[in-house]
């Protein structure tokens, strides 16, 4: 680990200042912001997938308690009708005739206990018996009228005193005339000793129901299905005229969020898929404060970090450039030193050093100038001195 350090601290040293503040500026503050950064958007997403979860279970919940609302009303009708005697003696009823079922017809419609049995709703109710004297029309027809159809039939297999139903009908004279249905069906056999057998099944509003559907506005798509069947759905391009839909054309199963439950014997499934990918969804919904934090994050630490690298390298040019620089054997001061920092101590420190050495320089060089003087005088005097002793021996010389 101490061979680390010291390689370490050999590295660092050699290199520049400038690149010591940029790997400062990348290592000690930007991996930090970014790590950090990181660790906040996750949260974003973490609490933008937590909220899509309960928007979508609660989105569920709501159309679950919606359609549960429909089949309890569509079941409370049933009930009072269920045990209306008048309505089960009329069809226990011989008729002689046509015109003998349609008189008592008409004085059923009369009664005010049947009006109450069947309630003021747009729903479609239709009774049926297997009573060969009732004639098919109104609100009773005979049990054979149906027995080729889909749902009477499964009815019949499953042995249940009552369901529900999801049918595309295309019994219809005309293609046009097909339509999505959902029925609740359920056998009128109160009277054990009933001589016919009687079925009631009310037919509810399909389009009003999808409508109620739709107009909830819910944020994300939902889908009711029946198997694979989209029974309802709140896309405003669901044709009730066409025949059910398929949920593997539409679901996304990293997305969805699903619930079943049951409605008076029919399993159900609720498919919540959102309409964009929960990642971005949440980027999109916190983008303002993940901008302005990724924004604060990078521009505040540059735009401090900038004059703070100015003013140790600016300086320390300044002063590596003044060390390097000589003017004739004499050191330069530098001017205009500001602040209190190290680095200002350090040229302060520096032009008193130069002040001393400049001075020390001159001292010594007019001391060594005048010792000069000094001996360039002494030497002239003995020279001037020899000179007068040679001239008087060269006269006395030549004289001899």
């Amino acid at each position: 680990m101490k061979k680390i350090i010291e390689k370490l601290d050999v590295y660092l040293n050699n290199i520049k200042i400038k690149k010591k503040i940029f790997l400062l500026y990348f290592y000690c503050i930007m991996i930090p912001l970014v790590v950090t950064d990181t660790v906040i958007c996750g949260m974003f997403i973490h609490d933008e997938e937590e909220g899509r979860k309960t928007r979508l279970k609660n989105m569920v919940k709501s159309v679950e308690y919606m359609l549960s609302g429909d089949a309890d009303k569509a079941a409370a009708l049933s009930e009072n009708i269920y045990f209306n005697k008048y309505i089960n003696e009329f069809l226990n009823q011989e008729f002689s005739s046509g015109l003998d079922y349609y008189n008592q017809y008409q004085e059923l419609l009369k009664d005010s206990l049947f009006e109450s049995s069947l309630g003021i709703s747009n729903v479609v109710i239709t009774m049926y018996t297997d009573n060969p004297t009732v004639v098919n029309g109104g609100k009773f027809w005979k049990m054979e009228s149906i027995t080729n159809e889909s749902w009477y039939q499964e009815f019949t297999q499953s042995q249940q005193e009552m369901q529900m139903y999801f049918y595309y009908d295309n019994s219809q004279i005309t293609k046009f005339a097909s339509i999505r249905k959902v029925s609740f069906v359920r056998k009128l056999n109160r009277y054990k000793r009933d001589p016919y057998e009687k079925l009631l099944k009310i037919d509810l509003d399909y389009v009003g129901i999808n409508e109620n559907l739709v107009q909830s506005n819910y944020e994300d798509e939902v889908y009711v299905c029946d198997g694979e069947k989209i029974i309802f759905s709140n896309r405003y391009d669901m044709n009730t005229q066409q025949d059910f839909e398929k949920i593997t054309d539409v679901r996304r199963k990293e997305e969805e969020y699903v619930e079943e439950f049951s409605l008076f014997g029919q399993e159900l499934e609720i498919y919540a898929v959102p309409q964009e990918d929960s990642f971005f969804r949440g980027i999109y919904r916190h983008w303002p404060a993940i901008a302005l934090l990724i924004s604060l994050n990078i521009l505040i630490p540059y735009a401090m970090l900038r004059p703070l690298r100015r003013t140790f390298t600016d300086r320390l040019e300044i002063l590596n450039k003044t060390l390097s620089y000589r003017n004739q054997g004499k050191l330069e001061e530098i001017q205009g030193i500001q602040g209190t920092d190290e680095i200002a101590f350090l040229m302060r420190n520096y032009n008193s050093m130069v002040q001393e050495n400049n001075h020390l320089i001159e001292t010594v060089y007019k001391s060594r100038l005048k010792q000069q003087e000094i001996n360039i005088a002494r030497q002239k005097a003995e020279l001037l001195a020899l000179h007068g002793q040679i001239n008087p021996h060269f006269l006395f010389n030549v004289l001899e």
